[in-house]
């Protein structure tokens, strides 16, 4: 079972919620969630998991990796801080335009600052810290 698996099923008993509710608060097409939790449907793309991170209220991060994370937030002081890369995260930004130009795709700025900072937190995981562009694909290229 994947970390996504695991955390959408965790969320959803903590939300009280079904399978059907979180697509219809995710704004998401009817059997989504389940193809997720099933994995017959493996690779989210942004959109996606960007919805479900809403509904659920949490980061797209912790979705993919199950590890509590910031937001960007003044309000999330009390949750566990990321160290700073301003490089960095100016690579995740650059990346994340790119992939914008690329694809043609028009995004809120929430949505943006939502893909950047997964795409951030992500990269510090690496060792060393660098964005990884199949990871940025890969959150681009699916539905």
């Amino acid at each position: 079972m994947t970390i996504l698996q695991l955390q959408l099923r965790k969320r959803l008993s903590e939300k009280n919620l079904s399978v059907r509710a979180l697509e219809a608060k995710a704004g998401l097409s009817f059997g989504i969630v389940q193809k997720l939790m099933t994995g017959e449907r493996k690779n989210p793309g942004a959109k996606i998991l960007i919805n479900l991170s809403q509904a659920l209220e949490c980061s797209v991060d912790e979705l993919l990796t199950g590890n509590p994370s910031i937001s960007p937030s003044p309000s999330s002081s009390s949750k566990p801080q990321h160290p700073w890369n301003a490089q960095l995260y100016r690579d995740a930004q650059k990346s994340v335009e790119f992939s914008l130009e690329k694809q043609d795709l028009s995004l809120s700025a929430e949505k943006i600052v939502e893909i950047i900072w997964a795409i951030y937190t992500f990269s510090l995981s690496k060792t060393p810290p660098c964005i990884d562009p199949l990871f940025v694909d890969w959150l681009f290229t699916r539905d």
